[in-house]
This record gives C-alpha cells, structure tokens and sequence, in this order.
C-alpha cells in the first residue's frame, strides 16, 4: 500500500473543507432568499384580497395542500 504524504493530503483536507462550507453557505443564503420571496409573493396576493374575510388562512392551507409542504 502506497505511503499518504502527510503535507499533502492535508492541504486537499483544507481545501476540501473550504470548498464544501462555502458551498453550504451558498445553500443556506438561497434557502433564505427563497423562503423571504415566497413570503413576499404569499404576502402581497393576501393583502390584494385583504377585503375577504379568512381568505389569508384559507390561501395559505390551499397552497400548502397544492404544492406539497407545511402551512
């Protein structure tokens, strides 16, 4: 079996790391400017309807059922 060079291989570890924890962070951002947008679209169609009673309630248990995930 071939002999790991120390030095080098934690040169790839670092840059591995590096590489993999900017990548989550880019995730992170997205899944936070994703969920604020979504907000957003949800909040602006509700307040556009604001005159009809439950209808903000009612938008957001139709959406959720629609698209597949929790109110």
């Amino acid at each position: 079996m071939a002999q790991l060079n120390i030095s080098a291989y934690e040169t790839l570890k670092k840059k591995v790391r590096e590489t993999f924890l900017a990548g989550r962070q880019r995730i992170e951002r997205e899944k936070v400017r994703t969920y604020w947008q979504t907000g957003k679209l949800i909040h602006e169609h509700i307040l556009a309807h604001k005159d009809r009673a439950d209808y903000g309630a009612q938008v957001l248990k139709r959406l959720s059922k629609d698209i597949g995930v929790s109110e």
